[in-house]
């Protein structure tokens, strides 16, 4: 497949890396540093949308964890950016929302989040599919 320049996507036995793209730096750090200690991910933080673009296409990553409030976001763009590109094509877009209240979280919002397991969010970060149709934020 490499002859052919079909992307292998983890296949190689490479490392799964993840871009954690998000304005608040610290508890982003701090999600790093869980995932590559505890999973051996490689894992980069971008805070803003240019450093987000430029780290995508140099680290080519197979999941993407998105802070949906990040100012200056167009979810529609980036979703036709990645699909653009060969190399980001198959990239997995988690979208977060990093500022929940309490009361959201129990679930007393017109609009409550929908909870997410850690085995869950594990298995989603491990999926290296392709970029779902529509991001949620």
């Amino acid at each position: 497949m490499r002859a052919y320049g079909i992307p292998l996507r983890g296949l190689d036995g490479a490392v799964t890396r993840v871009l954690i793209v998000t304005c608040e730096y610290e508890p982003a750090d701090a999600l790093r540093v869980a995932l590559e200690h505890g999973f051996d991910y490689e894992v980069r933080v971008a805070t803003g949308i240019f450093e987000a673009g430029l780290l995508a296409r140099q680290t080519r990553p197979h999941v993407i964890l998105l802070d949906c409030t990040l100012p200056g976001l167009n979810p529609k763009e980036m979703r036709l950016a990645l699909r653009s590109d060969p190399e980001l094509v198959a990239t997995r877009v988690v979208a977060v929302e990093p500022n929940l209240s309490e009361e959201q979280v129990r679930g007393g919002s017109p609009d409550p989040p929908r909870r997410m397991s850690p085995a869950r969010a594990e298995r989603r970060t491990h999926a290296a599919g392709s970029v779902s149709s529509t991001l949620g934020c």
